[in-house]
């Protein structure tokens, strides 16, 4: 539940809804370090016909998201794992 609030919340800063950021330099910066932007602005240049390839920073920067949560994950999973919580 808390997951689907946090999605929400962010996917609405990253402007997947509506862009409301302009001239706030913090909420600027906040938008783009969430990886919601960096996926939209990919998925919407290739709706309008670009190429994939065109977004290597872009994919670049989600992988490197996925991964870094993915070790989190992992350490914490393990972390439980040894203390007999799962």
């Amino acid at each position: 539940m808390a997951a689907t609030g946090i999605y929400t919340i962010t996917s609405i800063l990253a402007g997947c809804f509506i862009s409301f950021t302009g001239s706030n330099k913090i909420l600027d910066t906040i938008c783009n370090v969430i990886p919601q932007k960096a996926y939209m602005t990919m998925s919407q240049g290739i709706e309008n016909g670009s190429s994939i390839f065109k977004f290597k920073g872009e994919l670049i920067y989600l992988f490197v998201w996925i991964v870094a949560l993915w070790f989190i994950g992992s350490f914490i999973t393990n972390k439980k794992v040894k203390k007999g919580v799962y």
